[in-house]
């Protein structure tokens, strides 16, 4: 066994152990590389990672890809792309049987949502919720960013995610996994532009809950939904172009 492939397989035993010390705990490539070390079991599967997540953008991105999008991606053959479809069709048939009966009619049953999805996470996490006209679940969209400091929400992603369900309500959620549950300043703003994207297709943004240590902060309950709305308001913008055309 030559030097390289010691060094190889090495890595691959520190992911692993890596893995099952705190699987929440990895980067988006990081997990998606160990996913691909059963998929290519005898070569490096990082720089394969960043390539399929840098074309999809996130993780919900790539698992919702079809075989012939993920064949695109230069290393991906009839193997990987096998694999990774049938790991998102397991996603999507367990998502949905774990979301068929979740509402979000009260803020209390929001609260429940939002300690089962961020405790004990040390890694920022953003979540758009989309609900039907009962408020009833009907996607969860979910955004790690690599940083782990800050989460960016990927606002072409958030835009397909809103065409295609077409949903009537929709919650943002979002964790502070060293801080406290009040929302930043990017906070705001990332509410006021997820906001507007949402009237533009006719969906009502009710709430952005900030997750901390158990503790949670609601704009809606605050008053400050009331008050993007009325500052990003997409009426306004949109006269606002019309008086500069």
């Amino acid at each position: 066994m030559d030097t390289k492939e010691n060094v190889h397989q090495g890595h691959r035993a520190r992911m692993i152990a890596k893995t099952l010390a705190n699987a929440s705990a990895l980067l988006d490539h990081e997990k998606l590389e160990v996913l691909l070390f059963y998929a290519l079991p005898r070569k490096d599967t990082n720089p394969l990672a960043h390539k399929i997540l840098k074309r999809f953008g996130t993780l919900d991105g790539v698992f919702n890809a079809s075989a012939e999008d993920l064949k695109m991606v230069e290393g991906v053959g009839d193997s990987v792309a096998g694999y990774l479809v049938t790991v998102g069709s397991i996603m999507r048939a367990m998502l949905k049987q774990e979301e068929a009966d979740v509402y979000l009619k009260k803020f209390d049953q929001s609260k429940v949502l939002a300690e089962k999805l961020f405790k004990g996470s040390m890694a920022e996490r953003f979540f758009l919720l989309l609900l039907n006209k009962n408020k009833k679940v009907i996607a969860r969209i979910q955004f790690d960013d690599d940083n782990k400091n800050t989460v960016s929400a990927d606002i072409p992603d958030i835009s397909r995610a809103l065409y295609l369900h077409k949903p009537d309500f929709a919650i943002i959620m979002h964790n502070h996994p060293s801080g406290v549950a009040i929302p930043s300043r990017e906070d705001d703003l990332s509410t006021k532009k997820i906001n507007l994207l949402c009237e533009l297709v006719g969906t009502n943004l009710i709430d952005h809950i900030v997750y901390a240590d158990g503790e949670m902060y609601s704009y809606w309950q605050n008053g400050r939904m009331s008050e993007i709305k009325r500052s990003a308001d997409v009426n306004k913008v949109l006269n606002s172009v019309k008086g500069d055309m």
